[in-house]
């Protein structure tokens, strides 16, 4: 098995061939802002760096254990099925599934919540209060235990493959085949996806993996890709061959069809920004009050934001991780084709197609550049549907076989 392949482009911008460092609070403010680095030069790194090239001081870093171990499926299925008379048939099936060694990075050296008032940091500053967004780097963990190397290292996550995932689905299925110019095709779907995050799929920036790196299970919940019902519906109707020269050249070769599609909404990641917890970490949540309904579904105004609590400076929010569900969507598609034979091998074909026939509002959904609703706590629009899919699509075609 072989690793994510960016993590071989990811090298050649990793230090000591490339570094970011960070200056949350620089000496000489916007106006200078290198004041105070080491050597006083902004660019340490040569072009063509050799094995003495420096080290950014307070540099980012991941590193991947050796023996990090390569994500596992399990999966399983059964299905009963039962033909009815000649031309319907119906059938049940199970679907499950467990993934093993799910990736995602966990902080080895955040900023540690000190909830003095007033306090002396290694650095030898005296802060108040102790712990602030502005002191982060002299909290970190490893320069709190020993200041001399440990302010070499800015956020330091490791690669962990301690996740896991549980899916469990039923699926239902109806077919019509095609009798007198008839087919019905639907199926349904009842599923619940549990596990924890993951960032398998790519390369993840630090600061992005688990909000507790002292117990992933904070970070347990439902999967981003959960939808716990999912239902489809596929209709063809034709026209019959009419005996009738008018009626056959008006209405035979019509042909009807249509889908509908119906899933209930996708986990919703509500966070807050402002690092309440001033630990560095990103992927922070609020605090759910209690006895007040997170869902207002009011047009536009999805959320209750009265519901939703910034946790108190030091603490991680008390919401379960994508526990806030956000609105499904539905969709009807239909086409209308006929095909008219101009002459022997020559066929034209028209074909009239809509998109969303129905023109129903449909929020922006997940998979896409657009958020339904806003899911930042502390932003004045939380909770509102800004954005919307598709509206009504028509599309008008002609074919010209020969």
């Amino acid at each position: 098995d072989f690793v994510d392949g960016q993590f071989l482009i990811n090298t050649t911008v990793a230090p000591p061939w490339g570094a970011e460092a960070i200056i949350p609070t620089p000496a000489g403010k916007f106006e200078n802002p290198w004041l105070g680095v080491p050597s006083g030069n902004i660019f340490p790194v040569p072009e063509n760096p050799g094995v003495t090239a420096p080290f950014p001081s307070a540099g980012s870093f991941l590193p991947v254990q050796p023996d990090l171990k390569a994500t596992q499926v399990h999966s399983w299925n059964t299905t009963v099925q039962r033909q009815i008379g000649e031309n319907l048939a119906v059938s049940a099936g199970y679907i499950g599934s467990y993934t093993s060694h799910l990736w995602n990075v966990r902080a080895i050296n955040p900023g540690v919540y000190l909830p003095q008032a007033t306090c002396t940091l290694p650095d030898g500053r005296t802060y108040t209060p102790c712990s602030t967004n502005t002191n982060l780097s002299s909290r970190r963990l490893l320069s709190m235990q020993n200041w001399r190397d440990g302010q070499l290292l800015g956020p330091l996550d490791l690669y962990d493959d301690q996740g896991h995932q549980t899916y469990n689905g039923m699926l239902l299925t109806f077919q019509r085949r095609s009798v007198n110019g008839l087919s019905i095709n639907g199926n349904y779907t009842l599923s619940k996806c549990m596990g924890h995050p993951t960032q398998g799929g790519g390369t993840p920036n630090v600061n992005s993996g688990y909000a507790d790196p002292n117990n992933i299970d904070y970070d347990y919940g439902p999967c981003n890709s959960d939808r716990r019902h999912i239902f489809n519906l596929t209709v063809v109707a034709a026209t019959p061959e009419f005996s009738g020269a008018a009626m056959r050249a008006a209405l035979t070769g019509w042909r009807l069809s249509g889908s509908f599609r119906a899933l209930s909404g996708a986990p919703l990641q509500i966070l807050v920004t402002g690092d309440p917890a001033r630990t560095g970490l990103t992927n922070q949540r609020p605090n759910l009050v209690p006895g007040v309904d997170p869902y207002l579904k009011q047009g536009t105004r999805y959320l209750n934001p009265a519901a939703f609590a910034i946790p108190d400076v030091g603490t991680l929010g008390n919401m379960p991780r994508n526990s806030i569900v956000g609105p499904g969507t539905r969709a009807v598609d239909l086409a209308l084709t006929r095909l008219f034979t101009v002459a022997t091998g020559r066929t034209l074909e028209a074909r009239v197609e809509a998109f969303n026939a129905f023109n129903w509002f449909r929020p922006a959904v997940d998979n896409t550049p657009l958020q339904a609703p806003i899911v930042t706590v502390n932003v004045p629009t939380f909770g509102q549907i800004l954005e919307a899919a598709d509206p009504r699509i028509m599309q008008f075609a002609l074919k010209f076989s020969f």
